[in-house]
């Protein structure tokens, strides 16, 4: 069990990276479960995609939704000239909790269920800070969903 501090770097989302083309291509081929690991986003004005379909015994890929109290926030980090989609802690997070992160401001499915059970998903966005200062969009596609979800991160 390990307890991360605000801050601290939490995991990193592993895989191959892939440009557009590819990464279109996978779409067409893939199966939906298999869509759910591909982490889209924009990296020199271009198209990328971090493709975790190939289970390599990391976690970073297995992360879960979290829009209204998110313990972690996606970044990207420039190693070697290459991209890497690294976790950070937003708060100490504490042994056994789970790590989680907001997908950002898509139409995620499950997301409606708060609706349906009471809650008001447009006060649940902004309370998690739906968009930031940080501008870099990128999407991703759930392993447990078929939904597309945008991500904000950071320029840094």
């Amino acid at each position: 069990m390990t307890h991360f501090t605000k801050g601290e770097f939490v995991l990193e989302y592993r895989g191959e990276l892939i440009n557009s083309l590819e990464s279109n291509r996978r779409h067409r081929v893939y199966h939906n479960n298999l869509k759910g690991f591909m982490f889209d986003f924009i990296w020199h004005d271009k198209f990328w995609t971090i493709d975790a379909a190939r289970d390599d015994g990391t976690l970073g890929r297995l992360v879960n939704d979290d829009h209204i109290n998110p313990n972690c926030k996606m970044k990207r980090i420039i190693v070697k000239g290459k991209p890497h989609l690294c976790l950070f802690a937003l708060r100490d997070i504490t042994p056994l909790e789970e790590a989680t992160y907001n997908y950002g401001n898509a139409d995620c499915p499950w997301r409606s269920k708060w609706t349906k059970y009471g809650m008001d998903t447009d006060t649940n966005r902004l309370e998690s800070g739906g968009t930031s200062g940080d501008v870099t969009q990128c999407t991703q596609h759930s392993q447990q969903k078929s939904a597309s979800h945008i991500h904000i991160l950071s320029q840094n």
